[in-house]
């Protein structure tokens, strides 16, 4: 929760010979990428659509491909904007097979 509420965006991993790290930070990183969609951008007030848009055009002023990456539009990674940090992995208690993604607001 916090500025954004919680959003949820389910990742499914599979690997017949054992899912390992690489296989969950390769999806994360696929699943991060994606383009945020219109009813997730609408479903989202206008100061928290100004905050996602500020990262999103920081984003682009850092790539080595701007035209390219803004053609592409607002991604998820943009959802969680500079400040966020990486807190680790929390098993599930309902379903001994899902893990969420655990992040934090850093120095905020």
């Amino acid at each position: 929760s916090g500025l954004f509420g919680s959003q949820t965006w389910n990742v499914d991993i599979h690997n017949p010979k054992g899912v390992t790290v690489r296989d969950v930070l390769a999806e994360l990183y696929k699943s991060l990428r994606k383009r945020v969609e219109w009813a997730e951008w609408n479903g989202r007030g206008h100061s928290q659509q100004v905050y996602m848009a500020d990262a999103f055009h920081k984003r682009i002023k850092l790539s080595a491909e701007p035209t390219r990456e803004r053609s592409k539009g607002v991604r998820r990674i943009d959802w969680l904007l500079q400040n966020t940090v990486f807190v680790g992995l929390q098993r599930s208690y309902e379903d001994p097979f899902t893990w969420t993604l655990v992040t934090k607001r850093n120095g905020r």
